[in-house]
């Protein structure tokens, strides 16, 4: 058992070592996250079926926060169902409402959004954090009737920690990027007018 254990939380550690090594590549957000679902789905321990989806907080016109599945994996018809999911609808956004982790066993009735068809299974829906702040929410099915995992939610909360860095460190190469342009833009218009002069 105890051999177990530490094979476990060494292959964790890989894992989360994995999930940096991926937050540094410069590659676009949507690509980042979805290479951090292929990461985790290939964990053998979490007994995950192969679907999964990572959902960031967006802003609609009436100024309302909702979430958006920008990075997912085997989704099928889900991937358009829930492109954009209210707070507080469905497990998803109940996770986004409440930020805190909702496991499901099956498919019941807090699975508003459904479709014909749709195969019965569980799910993890954990928020993503950064400090108080809700940037979006990792999903991933679980197969019918699987219980909730202590060591499976803790491990995932824990992974949800460095997307978030990854969330956050690219909000701010963005934010840069744009104060860069705008200094540009001011430092040209300043030369044009000094010659003018």
């Amino acid at each position: 058992m105890q051999r177990h254990t530490v094979d476990l939380e060494a292959e964790n550690n890989l894992a989360l070592s994995e999930l940096l090594r991926i937050a540094a590549l410069p590659i676009p957000l949507e690509e980042l996250l979805g290479r951090c679902l292929d990461a985790l789905l290939a964990l053998s321990w979490l007994s995950l079926l192969p679907k999964g989806g990572v959902f960031l907080v967006a802003r609609d016109e009436k100024d309302q926060d909702y979430l958006q599945l920008v990075a997912e994996r085997n989704l099928g018809p889900v991937a358009t169902l829930c492109a954009k999911v209210r707070f507080g609808q469905c497990l998803c956004g109940r996770a986004a409402a409440t930020r805190q982790p909702i496991h499901a066993a099956c498919v019941d009735e807090h699975h508003e959004l459904r479709y014909d068809g749709m195969e019965p299974h569980g799910n993890y829906n954990i928020p993503i954090l950064s400090g108080e702040r809700l940037l979006g929410v990792l999903t991933f099915y679980l197969p019918h009737g699987a219980g909730q995992n202590v060591a499976q939610s803790d491990f995932l909360q824990r992974c949800t920690g460095v997307l978030a860095l990854a969330i956050e460190l690219r909000r701010k190469e963005r934010e840069l990027a744009e104060i860069n342009r705008e200094l540009n833009f001011q430092t040209t218009t300043l030369d044009q007018h000094a010659i003018v002069s």
